[in-house]
């Protein structure tokens, strides 16, 4: 296995709510004998230098991973733009990354290699941020975001710009299209009948 590029910092974003989920911690529901955010840190470790998680709620119920926990700094509600600031405010204080790499807190399951692929095309194309695309439907928190983008994310939520694709573009961006990827990647499990379909899919593999 190749050694992640230590340029590029992951974060998982897991600062939601869960409203549909009946606000139970998505990342923490139990898919296939263990929470989702295992999953989802057994993939995501792999492909990057680093690794954070972005939670505002229960952090002690994460801080058995061993990873740095981040909150949002711009107040509630913000949605997962706030937790990509707070990752760049991280590499930002830590110095030596300039690619943050994101990952959705409910997909447990995403390709082995999507961040070599979204930071070859953004290195490709010399854009600012690069997202994948499935099937037609924008992916825009698998995405890999140049850090110098610091203080244009400080300046568009202090403008009230909460949706990451409005953001990105506004920005010179790249699509990964990943058309007819491998079952349950990107799926989001963002109700009890999302996971329980994630189940029965692992039931099968």
């Amino acid at each position: 296995m190749p050694t992640p590029p230590q340029n590029i910092m992951g974060i998982i974003l897991a600062g939601g709510k869960s409203s549909r989920m009946q606000f139970r911690d998505k990342s923490l529901m139990p898919l296939a004998g263990k929470p989702v955010i295992e999953h989802i840190i057994a993939n995501a470790r792999s492909q990057v230098g680093g690794l954070l998680i972005n939670v505002n709620r229960h952090p002690e119920h994460y801080a058995s991973y061993g990873l740095p926990i981040v909150a949002d700094t711009c107040g509630q509600d913000a949605g997962p733009l706030a937790g990509i600031l707070a990752g760049m405010e991280y590499c930002h204080h830590q110095g030596s990354c300039q690619v943050l790499a994101c990952f959705p807190g409910d997909v447990p399951r995403f390709p082995g290699n999507i961040v070599t692929q979204l930071e070859e095309l953004r290195s490709q194309e010399a854009t600012q941020v690069c997202y994948a695309s499935t099937n037609g439907q924008w992916q825009p928190l698998f995405s890999v975001w140049s850090v110098a983008l610091l203080p244009v994310l400080r300046q568009a939520l202090a403008n009230r710009v909460f949706s990451p694709m409005m953001l990105i573009q506004s920005l010179s961006h790249s699509v990964l299209v990943l058309d007819n990827p491998a079952p349950g990647h990107f799926d989001n499990l963002n109700t009890p009948d999302d996971l329980a379909r994630a189940e029965a899919l692992q039931n099968l593999l």
